[in-house]
């Protein structure tokens, strides 16, 4: 596959599309008047003049204890919520399935959140992963969630901390040291 390009949705999504999942069709479609309200941003995923798929993030808020340690450890009061960068949906159109362009894209938002991790204090990228996608997911480095998912019953809740061992080790050490 040919280069990617990803751009923010500006116009309604394709009526045609199709991922195979209807419930992510459906929020495709749903997608752009979410955009203009700034509660996501939703993109499209295009390879020169195919359109691939798409993806939307968004800010989620949730409680510390809906983590393993240590995402769990070591938060202050008043600060016992962290906000995620949410991914609400990948999806490429099912004739461009088995191509490796979720992938790119998974890797793409990854890249794009370590960046924005530089300007805006995002510990964890979270997302709700179908059951036959959580082996894939795994493979990225994320984790299935301490707490089941209460806003869809029909995915697991997986979390990526985007914290390094060597923080989560200063942050021990400074733990130790002042309580």
């Amino acid at each position: 596959m040919s280069e990617l390009y990803y751009s923010r949705l500006l116009q309604p999504p394709d009526p045609d599309f199709s991922c195979g999942v209807t419930t992510i069709d459906q929020t495709i479609q749903q997608s752009h008047i979410l955009v203009i309200l700034r509660r996501c941003y939703a993109y499209s995923v295009m390879s020169k003049d195919k359109l691939l798929g798409y993806y939307m993030v968004s800010l989620k808020r949730f409680s510390v204890e809906t983590f393993y340690p240590p995402v769990e450890d070591h938060f202050i009061e008043p600060y016992q919520d962290l906000y995620a960068l949410n991914i609400d949906y990948i999806a490429v159109n099912k004739k461009y399935q088995r191509n490796q362009i979720g992938t790119t894209i998974l890797q793409n938002i990854l890249d794009d959140a370590e960046n924005l991790m530089k300007f805006c204090p995002i510990r964890l990228i979270t997302l709700d992963a179908l059951e036959e996608r959580i082996p894939w997911y795994r493979k990225f480095g994320f984790k299935k969630a301490k707490h089941p998912n209460t806003d869809n019953a029909a995915a697991t809740l997986m979390y990526y901390d985007m914290v390094s061992p060597e923080d989560i080790d200063l942050a021990e050490e400074y733990a130790v040291s002042c309580f």
